[in-house]
């Protein structure tokens, strides 16, 4: 996604060399990956997404960028096949399907893809919204697409030359940023500030984003997008919210922190892609973040926690490996449910000279092996001078014991700046760690830190020797905290998914009643969770159709409405269905 020296691609070789997270050399044993990429799928992967059948639509990042279908893409591996759906358009690097309307992000509009002869090939190409800038430029991307229910959201490159340096002048008057789209086609502003952002996603109600290191970001973030915030990297004229004229280097007050930094070159690896918020297994309520590039970094974990009304966590290493037992070529960039409880993870990545757009291909399934392992389960802190590290399994030592001769600690922060990758690491210094106290059903520790910096800094802790009772050490054993706000954190919303209703009236997460004027549901949802709700026939043919989070209660259909219906809810990336006479 960047154009990279030969100096750093040296850097990372080197790194490689030494053995980097040499324990993290495959797909976490809680996983198991299988081979899914159809004949014919030679070329990466935009982006992609489910039909309500389980059909997978494929967005390729092959110019004309044509979507495809591919059908028993849950089944067998090595069952699954291809048809054309649309073609001809142009760096679709976005997808959502919504009520089995396929919405794709081009570089220069957001497109429904309607089949309304439902023949298996769109033939309808509808603008939904394109008044927003654009260019060729190589890093303006429009970087995936997210829907909350209501509105759509994607995040876009600002003008960038090869060299991954802005643009100076841009054009005025730019409406670029973190854009949201409306049905009806009204663009809206939503956060400005930003160089490469190469995927959006929704978690705890909320839209996220990860940007790519280089000019004005000296690591990868990982970003909670709210309205009306500017992310630090300036450019002249200024963008939408820059609070000032383009500087070298931004006042640290005036941008916003990233949730977590994902060290470059190390377990952020070098091009993250879109963020999934994890609704099953044991890292349920965690994000993982996708990496696209021949580092091999594969994919990273983030706990995340909120204090004082703002994210942050650590990122873990999580799975690293091409080949046998791994991701076809260890370059992704997508990673989407499906509806098996599955995670697709799709291969789009950068070669050493660039973004290479026609080398990598894979589509692979990540899915729960049932095997436990020891692992972090969560790192959190608890305030000025405390940090509590979870584990998965219990711990091997006494009740009581002190493993602080266990853990080492560093610090750092990151000062975004002109300087391409610029302002890493600043300020880097040593952590006293005083005691690491096993608790009393050894599943945490609870460790003294002298040094903790809020404020945006990374805490680097190192851990080793640390083993479960039954004798298996640390699968991750790096975790990297960025601090924004001392602790304690706040509760965050249930993630909730839809699989673990098991079909038991009680175990609903809605009632569906009639009455005199139509359908009346009741969505029964933790705060934060998104869900859509569709009545159809049994034709298939939709009569009404709601969208929100949460809870609520909703009329569907009319006093006049008669027969025999489904209802489709959808939640967590899930479909739950009701029949229901009237």
């Amino acid at each position: 996604m960047k154009t990279q020296t030969i100096a750093k691609l040296s850097l990372l070789a080197a790194l490689a060399a030494t053995g980097l997270h040499a324990n993290v050399n495959g797909i976490h044993p809680a996983y198991m990956t299988e081979k899914v990429r159809p004949a014919g799928m030679t070329w990466p992967i935009g982006d992609m997404d489910f039909m309500a059948n389980g059909d997978l639509v494929v967005a390729s990042w092959k110019d004309p960028y044509d979507v495809y279908v591919v059908k028993n893409a849950t089944g067998a591996a090595g069952s699954a096949t291809m048809t054309l759906f649309a073609q001809g358009l142009s760096e679709t690097l976005g997808m959502v399907v919504v009520h089995d309307t396929v919405f794709v992000m081009q570089k220069d509009e957001l497109t429904a893809l309607i089949d309304n002869d439902h023949d298996g090939v769109a033939d309808e190409y509808r603008t939904i919204a394109n008044r927003f800038s654009k260019s060729t430029m190589e890093k303006e991307y429009a970087g995936g697409l997210a829907y909350d229910g209501t509105y759509f959201y994607s995040a876009f490159g600002d003008q960038t030359v090869v060299s991954g340096t802005a643009v100076n002048p841009m054009m005025a008057g730019r409406l670029n940023g973190a854009l949201r789209f409306s049905r009806d086609g009204t663009v809206y502003p939503y956060a400005g500030g930003f160089r490469v952002p190469l995927g959006v996603g929704m978690a705890f109600g909320e839209m996220w984003t990860t940007e790519n290191q280089g000019g004005y970001r000296p690591s990868n973030p990982l970003y909670n997008i709210r309205d009306k915030r500017w992310y630090g990297r300036p450019v002249n004229p200024p963008s939408v919210y820059q609070p000032g004229p383009y500087v070298a280097i931004p006042d640290k007050a005036k941008f916003y922190q990233p949730a977590v930094w994902m060290p470059y070159g190390n377990i952020g690896g070098w091009s993250p892609g879109n963020p999934l918020l994890l609704t099953n297994g044991p890292f349920k309520g965690q994000i993982l973040v996708p990496d696209a590039s021949t580092s091999g970094m594969g994919i990273c974990r983030n706990f995340i926690e909120k204090v004082k009304g703002e994210y942050q966590g650590a990122t873990i290493a999580f799975s690293k490996k091409s080949g046998a037992g791994g991701f076809e070529q260890g370059v992704v960039l997508r990673l989407k449910y499906g509806p098996d409880g599955s995670i697709y993870c799709g291969a789009n990545g950068s070669d050493g000279a660039g973004w290479g757009r026609f080398t990598h291909i894979g589509l692979d399934r990540l899915k729960l092996s049932g095997k436990s392992t020891m692992d972090l389960l969560a790192v959190r802190n608890l305030d000025a001078s405390t940090m509590e590290f979870e584990f998965t399994k219990p711990l091997g030592n006494a009740a009581g014991a002190d493993l602080k001769a266990s853990i080492a600690g560093t610090k750092w922060w990151e000062q975004p700046q002109e300087t391409y990758g610029g302002g890493h690491q600043m300020g880097k210094t040593g952590l006293t760690i005083n005691s690491a106290v096993v608790s009393a059903d050894k599943m945490k520790l609870t460790v003294k830190v002298a040094g903790l910096t809020s404020g945006g800094w990374v805490h680097d802790f190192k851990l080793t020797g640390i083993t479960s009772s039954d004798g298996e050490n640390l699968w991750g054993d790096e975790a990297f905290y960025t601090l924004n706000n001392f602790g304690p954190a706040e509760s965050l919303p249930d993630v909730v998914d839809a699989k673990d209703f098991r079909g038991r009236p009680s175990d609903r997460p809605f009632t569906l009643l009639s009455g005199a004027n139509g359908l009346q549901l009741r969505v029964a949802l933790p705060q934060g969770q998104a869900f859509q709700a569709r009545l159809v026939d049994l034709r298939g043919r939709e009569f009404a159709s709601r969208q929100g989070i949460g809870s609520g209660e909703f009329t569907l259909g009319g006093a006049e409405l008669r027969g025999v219906f489904i209802l489709k809810l959808s939640a967590g990336n899930r479909i739950y269905s009701q029949l229901v006479s009237r």
